[in-house]
């Protein structure tokens, strides 16, 4: 009988060591789990880094844009001299060119034409020309229809344009003579071919300047 008690005393203090352990073990586990938890959020914390950079570098990417229209216009009217109030017309039109973006900026004035294409980053003229325009008074005419009369004619073809919007020079093909030329008036151009023996105008088409 003794030695039944003494084995079932025996058993009872091996569980209780036994639970003890486990016990012990799982509190050993809680303060590594604690650990990865801070680990985790540490890390999360630090991921909200790239989202700021990228931030930074969008703002970065708008000031790197480049010039304007309106920019690109004044930098052609600087180089060419010219103020805006003097000139017919100033058409800007944004075009692409061996990968560049550029400005094609025209400026017409009575005497001269100019072109300009601009580099849209930095606004660095990269290729001017200049063309000088057809004038009625330098036309020498023997023909039926003078150079005033085929301007008269013309001019009353487009309200409110004068002789300063009038290009015009005088053509001999197949045989005959004719005036040809163009009105550049309020955002438009008309060109013309007149009969310079009869003043009949056999040619006529107009356009909107391209903005």
């Amino acid at each position: 009988m003794n030695k039944k008690i003494v084995t079932l005393l025996l058993g009872t203090a091996l569980t209780v060591s036994a639970l003890a352990g486990c016990q012990n073990a799982d509190l050993a586990e809680a303060p590594a789990q604690d650990k990865s938890t801070t680990a985790s959020n540490s890390s999360a914390g630090n991921s909200q880094s790239p989202q700021n950079s990228n931030s930074v570098n969008r703002s970065s990417a708008r000031t790197q844009n480049g010039i304007s229209a309106d920019e690109a216009k004044t930098i052609a009217l600087n180089q060419a001299g010219v103020s805006e109030t003097d000139a017919l017309a100033v058409t800007v039109l944004q075009d692409f060119d061996d990968g560049f973006s550029l400005y094609d900026v025209d400026i017409y004035t009575p005497d001269i034409d100019y072109d300009y294409e601009i580099n849209t980053a930095d606004g660095t003229i990269l290729k001017q020309d200049m063309k000088y325009t057809d004038k009625v008074a330098n036309i020498q005419s023997q023909t039926s229809i003078t150079p005033e009369q085929a301007q008269n004619t013309v001019l009353q073809k487009v309200s409110g344009a004068t002789e300063k919007n009038l290009r015009m020079k005088l053509d001999f093909d197949d045989g005959r003579y004719s005036y040809e030329g163009e009105i550049i008036y309020n955002g438009m151009a008309y060109d013309f071919d007149m009969d310079a023996e009869t003043g009949t105008i056999y040619g006529w088409e107009q356009e909107t300047l391209q903005y």
